[in-house]
């Protein structure tokens, strides 16, 4: 989905719906459990609708951001990433197959039977019954005061104590949203480190040294195996699995052997087996580079003749 699209969709939604819905995602011996939350009518409904739609209405204003698949994730920032993964996480299936109109008979989280200890995050529903945003919201531990803390307030000009049990501070940061059965992306550190992402990721870049080993393109794929222990070289390892032109389009060994030693930013990089028809990865910055291959990130402007070393593509259709 395009970002004037995505924008589109996201205001007519705000324009054209009132309500919105809070849901507790609790964690529990048994599983995720979602619960309705019973919010009081009036001010309280009314600022948390706006608190909610406030954050959405700054993605529908903001010109500078963009809409980039989550696959080809980078460094960009002011970014919407759209998740387009065949596979889902077990741990985000209760997001992508959240439905409002089995939602409205979820049971109401009882303060007796239920526990805010167990809460991990928000889902808002905006919208009505035949279209909405559902927005998660992840739970953090400093943002809940709990029970047995001595609270006090300003009360005129003296200082008194505030009788509450346990009680939850709110803010409009919302890690993902869905629209139309997509999920959307802002917080990239959520979904890796809650959702079961680094799993899936890990598995992608497991399929990407299998693609090159198969290409028979490096000499020691086992220093690709090992580098891929670090996390942060398996997320640059799955994106080629997904985008990589070099390997989709099947160029050959020998013309890439050939751009990388001519090159301006991968001369000097590489050892090369002794026939030359292989390349020798000695180094961790020659495993990057490599990488940075194969993503095509090495660029040179028909129209200067000015070679770069480009992280951010956005490919242009013909």
């Amino acid at each position: 989905m395009n970002k004037c699209d995505l924008k589109n969709k996201l205001s007519n939604i705000l324009d054209s719906t009132k309500s919105i819905s809070l849901f507790l995602v609790l964690n529990t011996n048994d599983g995720i459990s979602i619960k309705k939350a019973d919010i009081e009518n009036g001010e309280t409904t009314n600022e948390i609708n706006e608190l909610f739609r406030n954050r959405i209405r700054e993605i529908t204003t903001n010109e500078e951001i963009g809409v980039i698949n989550l696959s080809s994730a980078d460094e960009r920032a002011n970014v919407i990433y759209e998740y387009d993964y065949d596979e889902y996480p077990d741990e985000m299936l209760f997001i992508k197959n959240f439905d409002i109109k089995q939602a409205v008979n979820y049971e109401l989280f009882s303060f007796a039977h239920d526990s805010l200890r167990s809460l991990i995050g928000y889902l808002i529903y905006i919208g009505d019954m035949n279209r909405g945003i559902v927005c998660f919201k992840k739970h953090y531990a400093i943002t809940m005061i709990k029970r047995g803390s001595f609270l006090i307030y300003k009360h005129r000009e003296r200082f008194k104590k505030l009788d509450a049990e346990d009680i939850i501070r709110l803010n409009n940061d919302i890690g993902l949203f869905k629209l139309e059965n997509k999920i959307f992306v802002l917080d990239v550190n959520i979904i890796e480190k809650y959702f079961g992402f680094e799993e899936l990721i890990r598995k992608r870049a497991s399929i990407t040294i299998d693609s090159i080993e198969n290409k028979g393109i490096i000499e020691n794929v086992n220093a690709l195996k090992n580098a891929a222990t670090d996390f942060s070289f398996s997320k640059k390892l799955s994106k080629i699995a997904e985008q990589s032109l070099i390997i989709t389009q099947s160029i050959p060994n020998d013309k890439i052997i050939e751009f990388s030693k001519t090159h301006p930013g991968l001369k000097g990089k590489f050892s090369y087996s002794n026939t030359g028809s292989k390349i020798v990865l000695k180094s961790k910055s020659s495993q990057i580079a490599f990488l940075k291959l194969l993503n095509d990130d090495f660029l040179i402007s028909e129209l200067t003749n000015q070679p770069y070393d480009s992280l951010a593509k956005d490919r242009i259709t013909t």
